[in-house]
């Protein structure tokens, strides 16, 4: 992304990407742990592997959200 952006820019793409992280490492622990115990849990499903799947998901909601911001540019 920072050479889709110019450079006077910069400051503002990195202190987005420096915010989007500090949000993913605020709610992500509690997000995977919390899911874990759930899955986990004496409850009717016991799936281990559930917290690896929201990430799976996770990861396929973001490289869809980054082909398609790719592509618009590249459309424009």
């Amino acid at each position: 992304m920072s050479h889709r952006v110019g450079a006077s820019e910069q400051g503002r793409l990195q202190g987005a990407n420096a915010s989007i992280t500090g949000v993913a490492n605020l709610l992500g622990p509690g997000l995977f742990a919390q899911t874990f115990a759930v899955s986990i849990g004496g409850g009717a499903w016991h799936l281990p592997g559930m917290a690896f799947a929201l990430a799976a998901l996770l990861v396929a909601f973001a490289a869809i959200i980054a082909v398609r911001a790719t592509q618009a540019e590249t459309a424009a």
